[in-house]
């Protein structure tokens, strides 16, 4: 290795090891976390960590995998905790961590950040690359002398099983030597294979550079509190008047994210829980937006992207209700919806729906590409664990059906619910019309004040008279 790079190496080092780095810690409450760690090993450790604790005096907590592909196989305290400043303890009862500590010599101790210990788990062989497990803070007390509650928040943790980002060694150990591999491969003194390359953009440019090599150091040494980047690589195509989805997906942060977004087109805004895009756009136009995603660290990353928004021969897509599915089971997704076009005319059109991930119980927004019309959709999953399905206000209208009887000049529409639904409600534009109930759970209209090819909205409404849901639907 030339005495170069060496220099540089060692530069590089001072710089992560002496100097502040710019990604703020924003925990501003006292918080109980246990951390997000990626690995392909038969054998992962998760820290258990605390930060802004005032006055400690003792704490106990549970950490639980219940259900999952992690087997509980130890704890090490820090050495803080360890007959340090604190005397720990710990019992495992099945797939739960039972932790106690008590601060030596019945004093008060204030804690800006620390590890309390590291978890050890064995992973099933049965587990497969992609899959996550959850694992879940319990019954946290943190007291001081005077036996007051310290704690404001608790955040749960998780195993990604997969490789991490700037483990370009393939080895599930994040260390310097990965980060010297990552300066060589910038410096040209030495090339990654394809397959590393993808781990070694730390900063997510789509380049390699002294600087993914910094930052890995960073994280390495405490600096960073993560290594998320926007994991989204480019935008899709929106159309005017046409309503629009596409989520933002982060990856390598501690979630929760929080997203943000600027410069979007008129009639768009972004789900700052879930970063869906979403609206219809009101103007031919092409911007650059900013879109930022921030971890419950503090850890921030901003990307731009290039939206246009163009016109379509597309009128309306099929809305879908959520779908519910078991954990571990494949959601029964739609193969096809329906498509109605300016010119009145509808057609069904085959979905490519994205992969998702039921590995963990949760509500998720999968997108899918609507056969060749450039447009997308989505779809909210539920994946609950359980005999009983959750309750989903959209799954109260089973179905709906429209017809158009010529010689009469009468729509009719026909909606098929659940025993939850007291009363319907079509509405289009200013025009409400009450529906009919029929017997069997079904409520039903016939009238001659809608017109063909307008888009209808029907309202289910409960026995309190609250808006349950509704549905849009495209007369015939």
């Amino acid at each position: 290795m030339n005495k170069r790079l060496i220099s540089l190496f060692t530069a590089l080092v001072l710089i992560a090891t002496l100097f502040p780095s710019n990604q703020a810690f924003a925990y501003r409450d006292s918080v109980v976390e246990v951390t997000q760690t990626y690995s392909t090993s038969d054998e992962v450790r998760v820290a258990v960590k605390m930060h802004n604790i005032r006055n400690l005096n003792s704490g106990s907590l549970q950490v639980s995998v219940e259900g999952s592909n992690l087997d509980l196989d130890g704890f090490e305290a820090a050495p803080k905790f360890d007959k340090g400043m604190f005397t720990t303890t710990s019992r495992e009862e099945g797939d739960t961590l039972n932790i106690s500590f008590l601060a030596s010599g019945s004093n008060e101790i204030d804690i800006d950040s620390s590890i309390l210990g590291y978890v050890t788990y064995e992973v099933e062989d049965s587990s497969n690359v992609g899959e996550s497990y959850d694992i879940t803070l319990k019954n946290v007390s943190f007291k001081d002398a005077d036996d007051e509650d310290l704690v404001e928040a608790t955040y749960d943790g998780a195993v990604y099983y997969e490789r991490s980002m700037g483990d370009v060694n393939d080895t599930n150990e994040l260390n310097a030597a990965q980060a010297m591999k990552i300066l060589q491969h910038a410096n040209g003194s030495s090339t990654l294979s394809s397959e590393d390359l993808e781990f070694a953009d730390i900063d997510g440019d789509g380049n390699i550079s002294q600087k993914d090599a910094k930052e890995l150091l960073e994280f390495i040494v405490g600096k960073k509190t993560s290594m998320m980047r926007i994991q989204t690589e480019e935008v899709n195509t929106a159309f005017v008047e046409v309503p629009y989805s596409h989520v933002m997906k982060a990856n390598y942060g501690q979630a929760p994210y929080t997203w943000d977004a600027s410069n979007l087109p008129s009639g768009l805004e972004i789900n700052e829980e879930t970063g869906e895009i979403s609206g219809s756009p009101r103007d031919i136009e092409t911007e650059t937006i900013d879109i930022t995603v921030e971890d419950r660290t503090g850890a921030e990353m901003s990307k731009s992207f290039d939206l246009s928004v163009i016109e379509s021969d597309v009128k309306q897509i099929e809305q879908i209700s959520p779908i519910t599915v078991q954990k571990g089971e494949q959601p029964n997704l739609p193969s096809s919806i329906q498509v109605t076009y300016k010119d009145g005319t509808t057609s069904n059109e085959g979905v490519e729906w994205d992969t998702v991930n039921t590995s963990n119980v949760g509500e998720y927004t999968i997108s899918g590409e609507v056969g060749d019309t450039q447009q997308t959709t989505s779809v909210q999953v539920i994946v609950f664990d359980g005999d009983e399905k959750p309750y989903v206000a959209e799954d109260q209208i089973i179905g709906v059906t429209t017809d158009y009887v010529g010689f009469l000049d009468v729509h009719t529409i026909t909606v098929k619910v659940t025993d939850k639904v007291s009363r319907m409600e079509v509405v289009s534009g200013r025009t409400k019309i009450e529906m009919n109930a029929d017997v069997d759970s079904t409520f039903s209209l016939a009238t001659p004040r809608l017109e063909s090819r307008d888009v209808v909205t029907v309202i289910a409404y409960d026995y309190f008279n609250e808006k349950i849901t509704e549905r849009k639907v495209t007369l015939k």
